[in-house]
């Protein structure tokens, strides 16, 4: 099928708006996951303080990690899932809207 200047340019901006959706979507679930191990390592770190017990959260691959190391893990997942946020809101933005006139 032959795509004539018109097609290509819809086409391109199509596959864009669903590239910068699913960036979107991706950083809300990395904010989740981010907001999951903020929880679980400050309960840890609090059984921790409470029990004067090392308490490690043990991942798929058998690494062992503190609850410090999980609390830092989950902030800066949740600093990249903000930024990737707002920059596919604002590429969607400026996909949409070029210098005033609407493209779509």
């Amino acid at each position: 099928m032959l795509l004539n200047n018109k097609n290509k340019k819809s086409m391109i901006i199509f596959i864009l708006y669903l590239l910068f959706i699913f960036i979107f979507i991706a950083s809300i679930s990395l904010f989740w996951v981010g907001f999951h191990n903020i929880d679980l390592g400050q309960n840890l770190r609090y059984l921790n303080a409470k029990e004067n017990i090392n308490y490690y959260d043990n991942t798929g691959n058998g690494k062992m990690i503190s609850g410090l190391d999980l609390y830092i893990l989950g902030l800066n997942q949740i600093i990249i899932a903000y930024f990737l946020g707002i920059y596919s809101v604002f590429s969607l933005t400026f996909l949409t809207y070029k210098k005033g006139e609407k493209i779509c």
